[in-house]
């Protein structure tokens, strides 16, 4: 990790934050690896008293990347465990993916094209 987890939040809850506003938290969802009872658990026992939002984020599957999506159940359950910890919590709807067009995937199709455009060029 590049960034200390327990003194960034330590940061996060010195922050001047108004009334209305809240810290967002991005969590990228992945089936197997974060995706858990437990895990939700834990996400909520790391921002207890922290005035923020989790925004889940349901990992959307590309070719040649071993991981994959979580059930929609499953990110259900996962939201429903933060919510009843006192935490607001969202799940990012994901759109395109059965073409490979949601978030990240295309991003990382260009890249692909580019390292096989730059093997053309420079073939090892």
């Amino acid at each position: 990790r590049k960034w200390n987890l327990s003194a960034l939040l330590a940061e996060c809850r010195e922050l001047p934050i108004s009334e209305r506003r809240r810290i967002t938290f991005e969590y990228v969802m992945l089936r197997g690896v974060n995706d858990s009872r437990g895990d939700a658990k834990a996400l909520s026992r790391l921002l207890e008293g922290l005035k923020c939002k989790v925004n889940l984020i349901p990992w959307n599957p590309f070719p040649g990347v071993a991981f994959e999506r979580p059930d929609d159940g499953r990110v259900e359950e996962f939201r429903r465990i933060l919510l009843a910890a006192g935490l607001v919590a969202t799940t990012r709807t994901a759109k395109g993916v059965d073409i490979l067009a949601a978030c990240g995937q295309l991003a990382d199709a260009r890249r692909l094209k580019s390292r096989d455009a730059l093997k053309l060029l420079n073939p090892i």
